[in-house]
């Protein structure tokens, strides 16, 4: 597995991070849920690796129809005072329901 435990937790530039293509227009209602991965990775997992992922995880939107906006993109290696996280993924869902849902297909 390529995942580590992070040392840090720092936020990461999510300047690279775009909308899913056909993605609903974002609400940011009150009950709204905004959902936020960000994940620390070793050091020496390729970059062909990382990209398959971004490409992989990209298609979420189109398995899972609760999705209302989502955004994935690896870190530009900007400066920054923390170390950023390499990979970030956001998810809006519509309400607290819509979120569970997506866990569980027979809801």
């Amino acid at each position: 597995m390529y995942l580590s435990a992070p040392n840090k937790v720092a936020p990461p530039d999510m300047s690279s991070l775009a909308p899913a293509p056909g993605g609903a227009s974002e609400d940011t209602s009150a009950s709204s849920v905004r959902h936020v991965v960000l994940l620390q990775l070793k050091d020496e997992i390729p970059e062909d690796v990382l990209n398959n992922f971004v490409a992989a995880a990209k298609e979420l939107p189109s398995k899972i129809p609760q999705i209302m906006s989502y955004s994935v993109g690896l870190d530009l290696g900007l400066k920054s005072a923390t170390p950023n996280h390499p990979i970030a993924i956001t998810g809006l869902f519509k309400d607290k329901y819509d979120y569970e849902v997506r866990w569980d297909p027979f809801v």
